[in-house]
């Protein structure tokens, strides 16, 4: 997951009771994205900005990698992932326990490139269905305290579905393969489909059901169907 080379976004942040410098690489920079569609609106931006501010303060945007976690083609970004909405103040808590686990620690970013504002401030790459529901029990029961519900419905925004209370995630298939990024009902879907519903040609369901059975076809285990859902 690259960025693109482009001029530098810079700006004063002032959030607890601190002053710092924070420079960032704009292309796939969740707060120069979130502008994009709100240029032009200062109060609307002077929101973002204090959103985005505590957590840029708080801790620098990272990914973090374990080269032992399998992926298929070894890209993390084919497979089940999933978003974690957490405050300012436990980003730290929860940023060393993804970071530590078993050693190594999940693979995993912290913002850089998606969204506060939807309440991805950490994402999980998992790969297959199994790591994944392992994964969902493991953070959930060390980090349940230090989470929050996400500030949007996931399922309306992302097509994610719930792994664990306050954990949404989906599957994501591979472009190469026909998949999109983003779906319905935890899965993505099929290139063109969206394209189908908007035409009134296909249902939200349907096109989950061709992707389900595409990414069955493909992946096999590795997707597995749904995540069953953890219930502590």
């Amino acid at each position: 997951m690259g960025f693109d080379s482009k001029p530098e976004l810079t700006w004063d942040i002032m959030a607890n009771n601190l002053t710092k410098k924070q420079t960032l690489t704009t292309i796939k920079n969740p707060w120069e994205q979130a502008l994009t569609g709100i240029a032009g609106d200062q109060n609307k931006q002077k929101e973002l900005h204090d959103l985005y501010a505590p957590y840029l303060a708080v801790m620098t945007e990272y990914h973090h990698l374990n080269p032992d976690w399998k992926f298929w083609d070894n890209n993390p970004n084919i497979g089940w992932k999933f978003h974690l909405d957490v405050p300012p103040e436990n980003v730290i808590a929860v940023s060393e326990f993804l970071k530590t686990y078993n050693g190594k620690g999940f693979r995993h970013k912290y913002l850089n490139g998606s969204a506060v504002e939807q309440g991805k401030v950490f994402t999980v790459y998992t790969g297959s269905k199994n790591d994944t529901e392992k994964a969902v029990k493991e953070i959930y029961d060390h980090t349940q305290h230090l989470i929050q519900n996400p500030r949007v419905n996931p399922s309306e925004i992302n097509g994610e579905t719930e792994f664990a209370p306050n954990i949404y995630g989906r599957f994501v298939g591979a472009k190469k393969d026909g998949f999109q990024e983003y779906g319905h009902n935890g899965i993505s879907f099929l290139q063109g489909d969206s394209g189908q519903i908007l035409r009134g040609l296909k249902t939200p369901d349907q096109c989950v059901q061709n992707a389900k059975d595409a990414a069955q076809k493909i992946y096999g285990d590795y997707f597995g169907g749904n995540i069953t859902p953890y219930q502590p």
